[in-house]
């Protein structure tokens, strides 16, 4: 199927290419003819017995350049679920935070992977860069809101390192307090989950 726009050009494309289940593609580009050929290996019925055998199939070009970047997207979705951990540390029920904290772990990969790109072998590792993001962050004066006017600094003081408060760096202490409701008693969820201050 395809989306003729109002100049008259195709805009949107859906294109079904089925290999062992049907797969569906809405592309902005590309087309549907055959560019390439997919090789799988399959069992067939050869000379009285069964054997593997090498089938090729015309694969349309939306298809070919997804599965040529999609294990991007797998990369970018383990460093934000299994290295970051955003969502698990900052947990939350309710959906419009879910879906702010998952844009914002995109952001922040997308961060790590530019700085490993420009950086090459010199780049820090993902837990050290995400430690020195958040301790960027929480040091902002630049993006400060209120009606208070901001205080110059001289140039000798923003060059010098902020003085470090803890002894190990940024970090999050765990509690192990319960939160109380209105009735009295405590509930499962730990004091610092909800914290909306």
């Amino acid at each position: 199927m395809v989306h003729i726009g109002a100049s008259g050009s195709p805009e949107l494309m859906a294109v079904l290419w089925a290999d062992r289940k049907r797969r569906y593609f809405v592309a902005m580009a590309g087309s549907a003819r055959a560019e390439g050929a997919w090789e799988r290996l399959r069992w067939r019925q050869v000379d009285g017995g069964a054997d593997r055998v090498a089938v090729s199939m015309p694969q349309p070009e939306v298809a070919e350049i997804f599965y040529g970047c999609f294990t991007q997207i797998d990369r970018h979705n383990r460093c934000r679920q299994d290295d970051l951990r955003l969502e698990q540390k900052l947990g939350t029920h309710d959906w419009s935070q879910r879906l702010n904290l998952s844009l914002f772990g995109i952001r922040i990969v997308d961060s790590w992977l530019l700085h490993t790109r420009a950086r090459g072998r010199d780049s820090l590792k993902q837990a050290a860069f995400y430690e020195d993001l958040a301790s960027g962050l929480s040091e902002n004066t630049f993006d400060g809101t209120g009606v208070r006017a901001r205080v110059a600094q001289e140039e000798s003081d923003l060059l010098a390192p902020p003085p470090s408060v803890f002894r190990s760096g940024v970090h999050l202490t765990p509690t192990s307090k319960r939160w109380h409701g209105p009735s009295g008693f405590a509930r499962v969820a730990l004091a610092q989950r909800r914290c909306r201050v």
